[in-house]
């Protein structure tokens, strides 16, 4: 099992499932009153109960986050030879015609360029990817959880330290202020890229018909408007459904929260403090799924590319021992 954990686990795994036992276990430590032992063993116990929750906060995150990959917007962006050579390595790989709307072409690309070893670029967006989301993941538990804690406790203090409003409200305006203000996703292709930009990238608009004619008959555009239109349905009740575990999710953590707040011992600001870090939490959350969304179009223009590029042609095996000697 050692000889397989690999970066991507270190990633997607240990380190969220690290910073989610850190947030969540912070209440049971005040709970305790004493900070857990240092010792090898429990340090040990620790790891492994955090990779082991990371896998469950990695299946989470992917149910919860999982969006239509970029990939198929990278494919569209390509030109038309190299949409024609993409398909061309796609039947060389698969032994057979793959159209490029297939969704199995992402994992085509990504199982040549790992078998050519060609893929540790894209295996670190990924990991990057991974890693991101679940700290997202991380971040939006802690502060329905702390909101939980925060409202019961306050509920059982009565007094309350209304200074903590000005962190409060501080950290809200924040949170507005960024929510409001996404990153400006870029929309430069470099020069001699497969990439091109579309019409409206490039501000010009135009009526007259395209120069390419169409590679489908009348027919074949109706069928396939109508997969179109069923895997938009079929996306908008996946979405619906993704809101519902969502909304649940949080109530159910809400409710963990206030249930922890019962046994924490009753201590000026504390609650309040649980409360003031609601809104940062959140924060941190949009800027890692942000950045996660950018990670994952770093890797779906990484596979692109490095796929599309010619792998270099293997020397025969003799010519080496002819240059030795």
């Amino acid at each position: 099992m050692i000889d397989r954990f690999n970066f991507y686990d270190v990633y997607g795994y240990l380190l969220p499932g690290l910073a989610l036992v850190a947030l969540l276990g912070l209440p049971g430590v005040m709970i305790a009153g004493k900070l857990p032992s240092s010792e090898l063993v429990s340090a040990l116990a620790a790891v492994a109960a955090a990779y082991v929750i990371g896998q469950l906060a990695h299946a989470f995150a992917r149910a919860f986050f999982e969006r239509e990959r970029p990939f198929a917007a990278k494919l569209a962006e390509l030109s038309v030879p190299a949409k024609a050579r993409l398909e061309r390595r796609l039947a060389e790989a698969c032994g057979r015609p793959i159209a490029i709307t297939d969704k199995s072409v992402f994992d085509i690309c990504r199982r040549v360029l790992q078998d050519q070893k060609r893929g540790q670029v894209a295996d670190q967006f990924q990991g990057m990817y991974a890693l991101t989301r679940g700290l997202c993941l991380a971040f939006l538990a802690a502060a329905a959880y702390y909101a939980g804690i925060s409202l019961w406790g306050l509920y059982r203090q009565h007094a309350v330290q209304w200074a903590w409003l000005v962190p409060f409200c501080f950290g809200c305006l924040w949170l507005t202020v960024a929510r409001a203000n996404p990153r400006p996703e870029p929309k430069r292709t470099a020069e001699g890229s497969p990439m091109r930009a579309s019409a409206g990238e490039t501000g010009q608009h135009t009526d007259e018909p395209s120069e390419r004619a169409p590679d489908k008959t009348d027919g074949g555009n109706a069928d396939q408007a109508q997969s179109r239109a069923k895997a938009t349905q079929e996306s908008r009740k996946r979405r619906e459904q993704q809101r519902c575990e969502a909304t649940a999710a949080v109530l159910s953590l809400v409710v963990m929260g206030a249930a922890v707040a019962i046994f924490m011992p009753v201590r000026p600001n504390r609650f309040e403090a649980f409360g003031a870090a609601v809104p940062f939490l959140l924060l941190f959350a949009l800027k890692m799924y942000r950045v996660s969304r950018e990670q994952d179009s770093n890797v779906a223009k990484t596979v692109l590319n490095d796929f599309l590029v010619e792998p270099p042609a293997k020397r025969p095996e003799g010519e080496n021992d002819n240059k030795s000697s």
